[in-house]
């Protein structure tokens, strides 16, 4: 049964670059025909949202009429499941919903009666409320980052969503990185399986340590940003205050580094964000709101400069590198006061000492961000602003990295040799029919 299923969906794995599932993966493909709804438990980085999608996207593919809804705590997640499970290009409709988002844009993709609506609690209840929203053929609910949906207060919001849920029968899906002790009873789960893949060998993260002062953090963080090159890292601190402080010193120091908190804006956020996937930003310096629920690849180093209370924080943050069985390291910035965490001790213990190379130079890198003032509300897509930079701005194609199109604006990466080709020539031409502000995305 399982090698029909795979040869099924060989397709959609090569649209991601994986060649073949693992246990996990297969696992959920083996369980999720049964009526018993599902416990996924799994490490940060092992896969879990491919595990559920795959079979969700089958189900839904051999039978129209289902439809399945994800729910995950925070827009950051949402738009990672959503943008996974289209790059598996199954052909069907998916949408997603989140705060911030026009409700207006959200009501007309509803109106078409997606397949796949993935959605934060707060936005999904309130198309609820408003009679937006049709759940009569649900066939499957997931509930992502559980535990993440009840420490951000989101349990009143999941009762109100699953007690109005019409369909008569359907399967429930939670997926957690953190071990789950007890649920709610308006869950009211169906004979429970949980697949629990916390004991899975531990992933290929090498410690190393540095014990300094509150005085000298500043200078010994520097000197260990230089020892990456251009390789990317995240810098972890407790407190948003933490993050701007040290943020503006790796700035003034020439690094190019952007901030990642709650305090910022969404648009503030994401346009951090995108700088760091694409590789016009190299050190995101952030709280723990990054710990969890962002897809980003090829993260070499996660640097702890402060140190959470919990364990299982200290676990999170460091899940962002060797995910996937690529190879991570970890660096522990610590004063003498950190040791009385009661965690950090053994890790400290495990942890290997780190002999700097003296580095003057910065390497910077070789990529800049290039905002437009137009995206898919006025029809432009990827494929439109390739064009117009070729043709229009003159340049290679190998000069072109990551583009990002949103609903008002959009964002290429292109190498820092081309933006005054683009400044250039490109202001005076139109995009789509139209004439876009073009500039260095700050």
């Amino acid at each position: 049964m399982l090698n029909t299923i795979l040869s099924n969906i060989k397709e959609s794995l090569l649209n991601i670059g994986v060649n073949q599932l693992n246990p996990m993966q297969q696992e959920v493909m083996e369980n999720f025909e049964s009526k018993n709804d599902l416990l996924l438990l799994a490490k940060t980085g092992s896969g879990k949202t491919i595990a559920f999608l795959l079979p969700i996207l089958l189900k839904i593919k051999a039978d129209s009429l289902s439809q399945t809804l994800i729910v995950a705590p925070t827009r950051e997640l949402v738009l990672q499941i959503e943008s996974v499970a289209k790059s598996l290009k199954s052909g069907l409709n998916i949408m997603s919903c989140y705060g911030g988002n026009p409700v207006k844009a959200e009501l007309n993709k509803l109106l078409e009666n997606p397949s796949v609506i993935i959605s934060t609690p707060g936005r999904l209840c309130d198309h609820i409320s408003r009679n937006y929203i049709n759940l009569e053929s649900l066939n499957v609910l997931v509930l992502d980052e559980y535990d993440k949906c009840l420490e951000f207060g989101f349990q009143d919001q999941l009762e109100f969503i699953i007690k109005h849920i019409t369909s008569k029968s359907f399967k429930k899906i939670l997926v957690s990185a953190t071990e789950i002790n007890n649920y709610p009873s308006f869950i009211k789960l169906n004979d429970l399986v949980t697949l629990n893949y916390f004991s899975e060998p531990p992933v290929d993260l090498t410690f190393y340590k540095i014990k300094t002062t509150e005085s000298y953090l500043q200078s010994e963080l520097s000197q260990l940003l230089l020892n990456f090159g251009k390789e990317k890292s995240i810098v972890f601190c407790n407190f948003r205050e933490s993050v701007s402080k040290i943020t503006s010193f790796l700035k003034s120091s020439g690094f190019s580094a952007v901030s990642y908190h709650g305090l910022l804006d969404q648009s503030e956020r994401e346009r951090s964000l995108m700088k760091f996937r694409n590789g016009t930003a190299t050190v995101l310096v952030s709280t723990d709101l990054s710990s969890r629920g962002l897809d980003i690849s090829e993260l070499n180093h996660i640097v702890h400069t402060e140190f959470p209370d919990k364990e299982a924080s200290f676990i999170h943050r460091n899940g962002r590198t060797a995910r996937m069985n690529a190879k991570g390291n970890c660096y522990l910035l610590y004063k003498e006061e950190d040791v009385t965490i009661d965690y950090l001790e053994k890790f400290i213990a495990i942890a290997q000492p780190i002999n700097l190379k003296l580095q003057n130079e910065i390497e910077i890198p070789e990529m800049e961000t290039i905002y437009f003032s137009g995206g898919k509300r006025d029809k432009i897509n990827k494929i439109d602003l390739v064009g117009f930079l070729i043709h229009s701005c003159r340049l290679m194609p190998e000069q072109i990295g990551l583009i990002q199109v949103n609903a008002e604006e959009s964002f290429v990466a292109v190498k820092k040799s081309a933006v005054q080709l683009i400044l250039q020539n490109g202001q005076q031409q139109k995009v789509k029919g139209k004439k876009l502000k073009i500039a260095i995305a700050k």
